[in-house]
């Protein structure tokens, strides 16, 4: 089976293994289970409100975020898509039935799931959790794209709603990168 990858195949499966590895090891992902995601509020006695809102390491998810846009960019060799396609080629049956239930995974995560309105009274804008992630990489972690930072503000308006949502994507797209990875490893595509 592995005689007919390629060595440019099997160095992009030895990667995105390494990468899977990484976003596990990542304090990130260590943490999160351990975390309150919980956004709340209550009306209290004199009529005001209290609330409480989850509260993530920005420099622990910075961190988490370098490695998790390498399975998640489009032109990276790693590109969870990218090393489906790969396999789809090679696997036997039954892993080619799992790693199709594992790409409608990612698609549904990346088109459903809660919607961002960034449009105004006219039209609507919705964001998908796959353009709030996009606009996150590219307007506030990594790069300042300008074209982005109006849609990044208009994000942050909506505070912990959109943190917790990114945050549900962003993991889920990785347990799902990470069976991609399991497979990869089990059948010794790269040895």
């Amino acid at each position: 089976m592995t005689a007919m990858l390629s060595e440019q195949d099997k160095v992009a499966l030895k990667l995105y293994c390494k990468t899977c590895d990484e976003i596990l090891e990542a304090r990130f992902v260590k943490d999160i289970p351990k975390q309150d995601h919980t956004i709340w509020s209550k009306m209290l006695p004199d009529g005001t409100y209290e609330g409480g809102v989850p509260v993530y390491d920005r420099d622990d998810f910075r961190s988490f975020m370098a490695v998790f846009r390498k399975l998640w960019l489009t032109n990276e060799p790693t590109n969870v898509y990218r090393i489906l396609k790969i396999l789809s080629r090679f696997s036997p049956d039954e892993e080619q039935r799992q790693l199709k239930i594992i790409r409608r995974n990612l698609q549904s995560m990346e088109k459903h799931g809660i919607a961002f309105d960034l449009g105004n009274e006219q039209a609507k804008n919705l964001y998908s959790p796959r353009d709030v992630c996009d606009v996150v990489l590219n307007a506030d972690l990594f790069h300042s794209d300008l074209d982005k930072q109006r849609a990044f503000e208009k994000l942050q308006s909506f505070g912990s709603f959109f943190e917790v949502s990114l945050i549900k994507y962003v993991t889920a797209f990785c347990r799902q990168a990470i069976q991609v990875s399991e497979v990869v490893k089990h059948r010794r595509y790269f040895d």
